[in-house]
């Protein structure tokens, strides 16, 4: 069994380490089910009370894409689909509180975040984490219900090119032990 864990241990390892921001994409739709596998897994996330609260738009209309890119200065290259990432804080709030309204669904949408843009690396796409948007304008484009909180947008697809990996701070600047 030991065996086993380590290389799974091993591949999740590669997985983290290799997978790249794509900011430029083939002109490849991604089939909807390997999207509906990619979030059918990713809600397997942890979140803080279960609560939950992660909520997705799914894009591949390219006028829409088009319409978002307009107010997205963060998102670059032709992505032929996006995942939108929103938080139903009134969900939040009704599962776990005001911590989970106030707080939890922004550390709950970046697990989820960080689960969907793993699997999609292993399945072969790339993906860009867009934070720099209008939330008013991507609410108002995707007809988003009110109470829904705009986190973050993803774009996906199959890369064009694979960029080096940036540098990172090494561990000693990053730990305090105690």
């Amino acid at each position: 069994m030991k065996g086993q864990s380590q290389s799974r241990a091993d591949t999740l390892i590669d997985i983290i380490k290799s997978r790249r921001t794509i900011r430029s994409f083939k002109d490849e739709e991604i089939p909807r089910e390997m999207i509906e596998k990619i979030l059918d897994v990713a809600r397997w996330s942890p979140s803080g009370s279960n609560a939950q609260e992660w909520r997705f738009v799914v894009v591949t209309d390219r006028n829409v894409l088009k319409a978002l890119r307009m107010f997205s200065p963060g998102w670059l290259g032709e992505a032929p689909a996006a995942i939108v990432v929103c938080a139903d804080r009134d969900w939040a709030y009704r599962i776990a509180g005001r911590l989970g309204r106030d707080r939890m669904y922004l550390i709950d949408s970046g697990i989820v975040i960080q689960s969907i843009v793993l699997l999609a690396h292993a399945l072969g796409l790339g993906t860009n984490i867009i934070a720099s948007f209008s939330r008013e304008a991507v609410k108002e484009i995707l007809n988003i219900p009110e109470n829904w909180d705009v986190i973050a947008l993803i774009a996906i697809g199959y890369p064009k090119e694979i960029p080096k990996a940036p540098p990172r701070l090494p561990l000693n600047k990053l730990v305090i032990w105690r």
